[in-house]
């Protein structure tokens, strides 16, 4: 898997109906591992709205943000 400073094109499946602009991530925990070994750091706690889904925001190295969201369930 090569290294890319861009999250964005790792995590490119927008979340439909969630934050705009964030992310859908199928394993919320396992997608911030991947954006930590990618150089990526998590910027806010996880957050989770019971019944509705989970987020976090991450930043790549370039100090692009972005949310990734877990749908419940």
């Amino acid at each position: 898997m090569a290294r890319t400073a861009r999250l964005s094109d790792v995590f490119a499946a927008p979340a439909p109906g969630a934050v705009p602009g964030a992310r859908l991530v199928a394993d919320l925990q396992a997608a911030l591992a991947v954006a930590r070994r990618r150089g990526g750091m998590l910027t806010s706690d996880v957050r989770t709205a019971p019944g509705i889904g989970s987020w976090a925001f991450i930043t790549d190295r370039d100090g692009s943000e972005l949310v990734l969201w877990q749908n419940a369930g």
